[in-house]
């Protein structure tokens, strides 16, 4: 006899979702602090800018995933146990995130300390390519369970440009762990340029999919 599989309303995975991507972007602004000495109050400011550059990377990739992830369930009308699970692994590479964060900053804090910095920047890009993979596994979703989307044809467009974001950040990351040999600040930055090349994929998103697409990630 056929085992039929239990597919649930999505809403209450969204609404969980959203819930530990806002505490794991929250999580980011513990590395902030604000200075305690009146006397050197500018010098201190200033010299929290690797705080101020992490959290920046930090914030764009977690950022950029949540708003992903937004547009992704407005073209589900079900879930079920396999998408739940590719999801919680999405959830809790967002929720360590802060970790390799407050790592990177504090490394930069010591600036002749060069091999704890490329140690730094090595954890967080992994953590970084590792929650981009996650991302187009859980995307894959769409076309591994076809009876779970909405329009199963435009799904299937909406992931193949993901996946090819997906391989555009991670080549993008790993440029930025290399570049982090010669230059730890640029490695940073190049972290930072994820969010333009998620808008320039979304905008493409917007030719295929139609009108309906140009506000999928404001549409509740």
């Amino acid at each position: 006899m056929a085992v039929r599989e239990r597919v649930t309303s999505r809403g209450r995975v969204e609404t969980f979702s959203d819930g530990v991507f806002a505490i794991a972007i929250t999580l980011l602004v513990l590395d902030l602090r604000a200075p305690e000495d009146s006397a050197t109050f500018l010098a201190d400011l200033a010299a929290q800018w690797p705080s101020y550059l992490a959290f920046v990377a930090a914030f764009a990739v977690l950022g950029l995933i949540w708003l992903s992830h937004h547009a992704l369930f407005t073209r589900l009308k079900a879930v079920n146990a396999s998408l739940l699970l590719r999801n919680l692994l999405l959830l809790f590479l967002a929720a360590v995130f802060s970790f390799p964060t407050g790592v990177l900053a504090a490394s930069f804090r010591d600036e002749s300390a060069k091999t704890n910095q490329l140690v730094a920047i090595g954890i967080f890009e992994l953590t970084a390519i590792a929650i981009t993979l996650a991302w187009v596994w859980l995307c894959r979703i769409l076309v591994v369970s076809q009876h779970l989307a909405k329009d199963p044809a435009e799904a299937a467009a909406y992931v193949r440009q993901q996946t090819l974001f997906g391989g555009i950040a991670c080549a993008l990351l790993a440029i930025a762990f290399a570049a982090g040999f010669f230059s730890t600040l640029a490695s940073i930055l190049l972290t930072a340029l994820l969010p333009l090349i998620n808008i320039a994929f979304y905008r493409r998103s917007q030719r295929f999919a139609g009108d309906g697409a140009s506000d999928r990630l404001t549409e509740g």
